[in-house]
């Protein structure tokens, strides 16, 4: 029973401690300070309630495609297949080009010097491909092994600045910044990829309960570490640094433990990486082939019923862009956002979709409304997550080109989905005028 919580909450943390997402966190926590930790618990709070959504889907045992197959059902195919699919899939993709790529680069200049950064980013890609074509049950102890070396490594490197700072009492000099509205607001992407627990086993009524207690663990010891990782660097490194550097994590390990913390936030980025990677492929793999087997997806081919086929094509193409040199550029870093905001907007939907009047009578079968204990928190839900992203959108410093890319995947992808369910409909009532 320990052995299958630590694994659930391995998922559950999986992607939140990688390298990308200990940047935003030492960013955020320079430009906000103080204010950052009110902001974390806020934010901790705000998924907490959201993890409802996902109890309610798993209480009627829809499996890993739930969430898209309640979308559908409520908000249409296009929805569904922009919002929970997409986001998911071009998140996948561009952090793991990103994340490996600066893996690699921090193995080379950490640990093995003369060991070319790209070999290395290439190799761990296809370890964790084969270990996973190899044997889930392996992959699901690799998972624990690596998220729980990435939060060990963050939270060791905490308690030694943390005390470091008790001895001295020292304090950097730091100068009152207001908080700005972007780092505000980014301190909810923070927790996005949270319900990759979701995707990755088959839902069932027994365990609607317990699903939400593994997601409520995991954000706890994901916001109670990122807590104490935000301390420790504001102790050691001045804020305006924090803010301004992209290395935030790298700068405050040395700071605060010499070349063995460099040594150590080596570790946790290699380590975080790969429970990123792996959750993520995992995860999508899953919910795809899920869709597959439920012929949910009328133009996905019946090869990728197999979540193993999925998670190949992922890797493969991953593995094109990192040839290819796109890690490291603007314009994937902003398509990283772009995804990630992407995704905050799938809970917002997600939330929208549970509060339309006809979410019940089409997915649940039942005719009786929410109740004001239900709605009041999909409510704000929806509100906190759709105003949280029409702001990070405005304020991107490449808003161009991260509204240019939204649009693509809007138009290019939504609306081809749209306009076919449209004339399948029509043929339908045609075939079938008395709509029997």
């Amino acid at each position: 029973m320990k052995r299958q919580y630590a694994i659930a909450v391995a998922w559950v943390v999986g992607m939140l401690f990688a390298p990308d997402n200990l940047i935003l966190l030492g960013n955020s926590a320079g430009s906000l300070k103080v204010g950052f930790f009110f902001l974390l618990i806020f934010s901790m709070c705000v998924y907490i309630l959201h993890s409802r959504c996902y109890k309610n889907i798993a209480a009627f045992g829809q499996g890993p495609a739930g969430e898209f197959e309640w979308i559908t059902k409520t908000l249409g195919l296009a929805a569904a297949v922009i919002f929970s699919i997409a986001s998911r899939v071009l998140a996948a993709v561009f952090l793991a080009t990103a994340t490996l790529v600066a893996s690699g680069f921090v193995f080379n200049e950490v640990f093995v010097q003369r060991f070319p950064n790209f070999a290395f980013a290439f190799l761990m890609l296809g370890t964790l491909l084969t270990i996973n074509l190899y044997s889930r049950e392996l992959s699901r102890k690799m998972q624990l092994f690596l998220s729980g070396t990435a939060v060990a490594g963050i939270f060791v490197l905490s308690m030694i600045g943390i005390f470091q700072w008790l001895k001295t009492s020292e304090i950097v000099y730091t100068t009152t910044l207001i908080p700005p509205l972007k780092g505000s607001v980014s301190v909810l992407l923070l927790f996005v990829g949270f319900d990759l627990l979701t995707l990755s086993r088959n839902q069932s009524a027994d365990h609607a309960s317990s699903l939400q207690l593994y997601l409520l663990l995991g954000l706890c010891l994901a916001g109670t570490v990122f807590c104490f990782w935000g301390i420790a660097s504001l102790l050691h490194v001045p804020a305006e640094r924090l803010a301004g550097t992209t290395i935030p994590h790298i700068l405050a390990a040395k700071k605060i433990f010499g070349q063995p913390g460099r040594i150590i936030m080596g570790l946790v980025i290699i380590a975080g990486t790969g429970a990123a990677v792996n959750a993520l492929f995992m995860a999508i793999g899953g919910m795809i082939a899920d869709l597959g087997r439920k012929a949910m997806l009328p133009f996905l081919p019946r090869v990728f019923n197999r979540s193993l086929t999925t998670m190949i094509l992922l890797a493969l193409v991953t593995a094109i862009m990192m040839a290819l040199g796109v890690a490291g550029t603007d314009e994937l870093d902003t398509y990283i956002r772009g995804s990630l905001i992407l995704w905050l907007l799938n809970y917002a939907v997600l939330n929208l979709a549970l509060l339309l009047p006809g979410a019940r009578r089409r997915v649940q079968k039942v005719n009786a409304p929410l109740s004001w204990r239900q709605t009041v928190p999909h409510g704000t839900i929806f509100m906190l997550m759709l105003t949280g992203s029409v702001i990070l959108i405005t304020t991107d410093d490449n808003a161009g080109l991260l509204i240019r890319y939204l649009s693509i995947i809007f138009f290019g992808v939504g609306l081809p989905i749209w306009v076919g369910n449209r004339i399948q409909s029509r043929r339908r009532r045609s075939h079938n005028p008395d709509g029997r």
